[in-house]
């Protein structure tokens, strides 16, 4: 069942819902420490212009930590293939 977690991102509070609070609280704290590192880098910046440099900075760290996981599903299969011929090859 989901759950009403608050969270403070930006020095504004929201109420969010999901399954895993932890994770949600994570989460917000990820786009909190992105967004104060764009302030401090970006001070003349609009904070409209900060979130879209943040969610695109969490989407880029998403897309790279998918590409790794293909990588290593990939390389998993290859050496399951591998032990599998060899296997097969063993028993003939």
């Amino acid at each position: 069942m989901a759950k009403n977690v608050k969270v403070k991102i930006a020095g504004k509070e929201y109420s969010l819902k999901g399954y895993d609070e932890e994770i949600i609280q994570r989460a917000s704290n990820e786009v909190n420490l992105q967004l104060q590192e764009l302030e401090e880098r970006y001070k003349n910046e609009t904070v409209s212009t900060l979130s879209v440099l943040t969610a695109l900075n969490i989407a880029e760290k998403y897309c790279n930590i998918e590409n790794q996981l293909n990588v290593s599903q990939n390389r998993i299969i290859d050496e399951l293939k591998k032990m599998t011929d060899f296997l097969n090859n063993t028993i003939k």
